[in-house]
């Protein structure tokens, strides 16, 4: 009986010792692969992998920790460091791809992502960087500012209360050239649609509230626009240089 036990305790002890030579090795995504981001087991395994040495909640460089959905997306002490649905503006990416004189964290000693994860964070970002319950950072905002970006044809939408950047509106992508120069913006009384001068494209360009290209007017040089509270017009200053006087009174387009 007793040998009997001795011989079941060294079979277990045997077994314990070859589990513990020979871990569970985890599996690195085929980022190039991925059509389903799941935040979690992609983009979190990915950020803990090349990050988290600095980024964490024990090590905050920069005030950016980068260890959860919501700590990625409140950014770090210098503001946001991912825009939703623009990658090529946020700093996340930035830091990988542009960093003068050495790529981030290799001038911190540490191994630069790969191309391949680069890109899977640049396809994660332009899908909206969603958490894994499909929600997109500040979907529902409600206090905000739009500032129009003239050398970069843009315009930022900004969250007042959190005070980063959640959404930009590329004018080139709709079509029309960098130097469109968007000037001002107003917006219809009722909140439902908003306009913008662009000086160097002769337009103003109308929107929707949720910020979807709606329709366009031509104009010469517009300047400052202002929508009238009741009697559905848009008054348009103009530039000096621009010919014909200097103020446009234009019918609300449809």
């Amino acid at each position: 009986m007793y040998v009997a036990l001795l011989l079941f305790v060294s079979l277990l002890l045997f077994a314990s010792c070859s589990k513990d030579d020979n871990p569970t090795e985890v599996t690195k995504p085929d980022y190039n692969t991925i059509t389903e981001i799941s935040y979690n087991d992609h983009v979190q395994f990915l950020l803990n992998d090349r990050c988290s040495e600095c980024h964490s909640s024990a090590a905050d460089s920069a005030g950016l920790k980068l260890d959860s959905w919501s700590n990625v997306i409140a950014g770090s002490k210098y503001g946001d460091v991912v825009i939703p649905f623009d990658s090529d503006r946020s700093v996340l990416i930035e830091m990988l791809t542009k960093l003068t004189g050495a790529k981030h964290p290799t001038e911190q000693g540490a191994q630069t992502p790969g191309s391949d994860e680069v890109e899977f964070l640049r396809r994660w970002i332009d899908a909206g960087a969603r958490n894994d319950a499909a929600q997109i950072p500040y979907e529902n905002a409600a206090n905000l500012l739009y500032v129009c970006n003239q050398d970069a044809a843009s315009i930022a939408v900004i969250d007042i209360d959190a005070l980063v950047v959640i959404r930009t509106i590329d004018l080139v992508t709709l079509g029309y050239p960098v130097t469109s120069r968007p000037h001002h913006i107003a917006f219809e009384p009722d909140g439902s649609h908003w306009f913008v001068s662009l000086i160097g494209a002769n337009r103003i360009l109308k929107f929707d509230r949720d910020d979807n290209f709606v329709a366009e007017v031509s104009i010469e040089i517009p300047a400052l626009i202002a929508a009238h509270p009741t009697n559905g017009l848009l008054y348009a200053s103009r530039f000096p240089q621009a010919p014909g006087g200097d103020l446009a009174l234009i019918g609300v387009v449809d």
